[in-house]
Order: structure tokens, then sequence, then C-alpha cells
């Protein structure tokens, strides 16, 4: 469920399959939202578009992702490509959204 803090009204409410660890708003783009999931994998959630996930992206192991931080587009990346770090107990992973691509 997504509150609006200053009402404290529900806005979205979306179904998970596992139970979420973490959540982080896009520094670059306030419709996306990424969840961390207990079982490895992030989800991208376009507010725009509220059916459910945009993606499911599958992490290196099942660990819970603890952290989820996207990066800012004036860094060193590419302009314009989405970019998030995602962290669980043992792994780091870098993720260009667009493609879906991890290091």
């Amino acid at each position: 469920m997504l509150l609006d803090m200053r009402s404290r009204q529900s806005m979205f409410n979306f179904e998970l399959q596992v139970p979420a660890w973490s959540c982080s708003w896009d520094l670059n783009n306030s419709h996306y939202i990424y969840a961390g999931l207990q079982n490895g994998c992030v989800l991208v959630f376009d507010m725009c578009q509220t059916a459910g996930p945009m993606k499911s992206l599958v992490g290196l192991t099942r660990n819970p992702v603890h952290t989820v931080h996207s990066l800012s587009q004036t860094s060193s990346l590419s302009s314009g490509v989405k970019t998030i770090l995602s962290a669980s107990a043992i792994d780091l992973c870098q993720w260009n959204i667009d493609s879906e691509e991890r290091h």
C-alpha cells in the first residue's frame, strides 16, 4: 500500500507475491517507484500505469533486498539511462532499467 503522508490516505495498493523489504522513489522521475523484495527481486512501478509492476528484475541471489537507490542522471552515467543500485546481505547490483542489464 502506498500512503499519502500528508492526508494519511491510501493512494495505491499493490498485491505482492512476497513481502517488500525496501522501497524507493526515483530521483529523476517521481512516477517511478522501486521495491526490493524478500526473494531477491526488485520490482519497478510506474505510477502512471497502476495495473501492476512495470518490470521484475531478478537479483544474483535469493537474499532479501534491503536497499534500493536510484542514481542521479547528473552522474557519469549515460544521459537518460535509468540506473538503480540494489543491495542484499551478500551482493550489490547496478541495474540499467531500460535494458534490464545487471552488473
